[in-house]
């Protein structure tokens, strides 16, 4: 289908990641429930969790995005989503990396 074409390939390879994400987003509740359950029981706050399953969902979406770029001839502008995809969840991750420092700060008695 690609070589009759290309524009009509990438739509159908688009619409078909789109489907299948919208039925893997079905399954990904029971996921998150388990997750919320397993903060419950360790005591965890939210906050702690929140980057994580986040920096999940932009991973997924980047890898999506980028895959659909490389099938589409444009492996640039896939490498750029890629690179703004780590960055964005190092960003996320903020909050989690000072509650690290800040509980190493104080086990280590240096307040």
């Amino acid at each position: 289908l690609k070589k009759y074409s290309g524009d009509l390939s990438i739509l159908l390879s688009l619409i078909t990641a789109v489907l299948i994400a919208i039925m893997a987003l079905r399954l990904f509740r029971p996921i998150l429930t388990f997750a919320d359950e397993i903060r419950e029981l360790s005591g965890l706050d939210r906050e702690l969790l929140e980057p994580v399953i986040k920096c999940l969902g932009i991973g997924l979406l980047t890898q999506i995005c980028v895959n659909i770029c490389t099938d589409s001839g444009q492996s640039g502008i896939g490498k750029m989503i890629e690179i703004s995809g780590s960055v964005l969840c190092l960003y996320i991750s903020l909050p989690l990396f000072r509650g690290v420092v800040s509980l190493l700060t104080e086990i280590g008695g240096n307040t």
